[in-house]
């Protein structure tokens, strides 16, 4: 009698622990397959890099992969109306 209720009880934890782990691998699967949402792309001003929009900074109309290009970007529009 003893080891039939073992046996029910190890039974019932292995029972468990499938259907959890079913249930997280169909949920891994339903994240993979969301669809991306596509990104705006620019193109830096000054060194012509294409990133996403929300990772550019904008100065001036223009767009720039970093505050370094943004700067030298003005500096060099600086040089040339001196």
């Amino acid at each position: 009698m003893k080891y039939l209720v073992v046996l029910l009880v190890i039974g019932a934890v292995f029972w468990l622990w499938r259907h959890n782990r079913r249930q997280d691998i169909r949920e891994a699967q339903a994240q993979q397959q969301a669809p991306r949402v596509p990104q705006a792309m620019v193109r830096c001003a000054h060194c012509g890099v294409h990133l996403a929009r929300q990772d550019a900074l904008q100065q001036g109309g223009q767009w720039y992969c970093g505050q370094e290009h943004a700067q030298q970007a003005r500096q060099a529009a600086r040089k040339d109306t001196a």
